[in-house]
């Protein structure tokens, strides 16, 4: 499982002997911030879907593409009154590798969860819920994991009963990151700020 994107900036002030949190006070920095992550999510969008369209999928049937030898020139085409005409058959919907589609999904997973804890921390509390909810219900342990991390960041009721069913998971690193965030549950790292993605301070203990 590789490690996701999971830090976005905050502000810190010098008080003298440590560093303060002064985020709150930095609104419009991250209504900023919130606008460009916004079309950094939409440019990826736009660019799976360019994908998909370059790499149109042929139709499958039992494991064997289909190929009309008519239409191909491989075989003379038959009389009208032998086989007649059949309608056309809808073209296959375009599709990504599954490769590309991991990646190309996961950048867009971890963006979307920095925009909305930044929507959390400008005061729209529930964002993000529905996706750490899809991201939980997954089959991909890596969606999994960020899960527990949104989760642990919202610290609602609600995520907390998601963030110990996750503490059970059938992959073992998900359930250990996920057990970890329920054992610390409300108690914040004062060192960290007010928001689960911020970088650690200068000072914290971990870097002296």
């Amino acid at each position: 499982m590789t490690e996701r994107e999971d830090t976005w900036p905050s502000v810190h002030a010098w008080t003298g002997d440590s560093y303060t949190n002064v985020s709150s006070q930095y609104p419009t920095y991250y209504r900023t911030l919130l606008a460009s992550l916004k079309k950094e999510i939409a440019k990826l969008e736009r660019e799976r879907v360019r994908l998909a369209q370059a790499t149109p999928a042929p139709s499958v049937a039992n494991g064997f593409v289909i190929a009309n030898p008519w239409q191909s020139g491989s075989a003379p085409a038959p009389p009208p009154s032998v086989y007649p005409m059949q309608p056309e058959q809808p073209e296959a919907a375009p599709s990504i590798s599954p490769e590309v589609e991991t990646a190309s999904r996961g950048e867009i997973d971890d963006k979307e969860a920095q925009a909305a804890k930044i929507e959390r921390f400008l005061g729209s509390k529930d964002a993000g819920t529905l996706d750490a909810i899809r991201w939980a219900n997954s089959n991909d342990p890596r969606e999994r994991a960020l899960a527990a991390r949104v989760f642990a960041d919202m610290g609602t009721s609600e995520a907390l009963r998601y963030e110990q069913t996750l503490s059970h998971d059938a992959d073992p690193k998900v359930a250990k990151l996920a057990g970890r965030w329920v054992r610390y549950w409300g108690k914040q790292d004062p060192y960290n700020a007010s928001t689960f993605f911020d970088r650690v301070t200068p000072d914290h203990p971990r870097n002296l």
